[in-house]
């Protein structure tokens, strides 16, 4: 499975988003961090999170928004998970291209 380029999910089916947006629930529920499943920081998959989750919301579906900081707090502190989530958002807001493409491994 691979997570899109940002710019695609501007245009992928309500089935499609729906798709990514659980990927990206299993991506954060079993980060571990600079490891080989994923070489970037988890603030810029919050950030793709917040990305897709603004887009489902604009095309009339309801994902739970409370899936990032849940993923998150299984494993790091309340502090840390505030952060991610506040540089996770500056991110999304500013529209900064978060991820080519990435495979699991």
């Amino acid at each position: 499975m691979k997570i899109v380029e940002q710019n695609k999910i501007y245009s992928m089916s309500e089935e499609e988003l729906n798709n990514l947006w659980n990927y990206c629930e299993i991506l954060l529920q079993t980060w571990k961090g600079n490891d080989r499943v994923l070489e970037h920081s988890e603030c810029f998959l919050v950030g793709y999170c917040i990305l897709l989750f603004n887009q489902m919301r604009l095309k009339g579906l309801n994902p739970n928004p409370k899936m990032m900081r849940n993923a998150l707090l299984d494993r790091l502190p309340e502090e840390e998970v505030k952060r991610i989530m506040i540089i996770g958002k500056d991110i999304s807001k500013r529209g900064i291209p978060i991820y080519k493409k990435f495979e699991l491994e």
